[in-house]
């Protein structure tokens, strides 16, 4: 019964991080969103709601899609261990250069042991803010697809 309790507790306690990271991720486009559009409307760019409003709509979806995915893109292949030979060397190089005993610092002695060490810390991936820039995305494709329509 106890164990019950306790699944369910994780499971909302997982399902409470899903939403956090989802409306994070929301928020997070729709603040580049927002900034696009309203530069476009009010910026030097003399664009008018009238004749350019779909294509307003498109480079700022666009860019509020474009933008999260590229992030995700660089925390993604971060998270597979393509920064980690850059990472270690400069720690080493750092305790070479500013430790009066490099030998006692805590960084593991070789480039193998730093890389399993750091393989077995690292978490599940997310995939919110891929999912909420894919959906941006989409709406600044159709909306693209739209003004194109309407100019020709």
């Amino acid at each position: 019964m106890e164990e019950n309790t306790k699944e369910q507790g994780k499971e909302r306690k997982s399902l409470k991080g899903i939403i956090a990271r989802a409306s994070l991720s929301f928020a997070f486009a729709l603040a580049i969103f927002l900034t696009v559009f309203f530069l476009e409307l009010y910026g030097p760019f003399e664009l008018t709601w009238e004749k350019n409003g779909y294509r307003m709509l498109s480079d700022s979806f666009s860019l509020g899609g474009l933008l999260p995915i590229l992030f995700w893109l660089l925390v993604w292949v971060s998270e597979k261990g393509a920064f980690d030979l850059i990472a270690y060397s400069v720690r080493k190089l750092f305790s070479f250069t500013f430790r009066i005993h490099p030998e006692k610092s805590n960084l593991p002695p070789t480039y193998a042991d730093y890389v399993a060490i750091k393989k077995a810390k690292r978490k599940p991936f997310h995939y919110e803010l891929l999912i909420v820039g894919g959906t941006f995305l989409l709406l600044g494709l159709i909306f693209i697809l739209v003004w194109y329509k309407l100019e020709s």
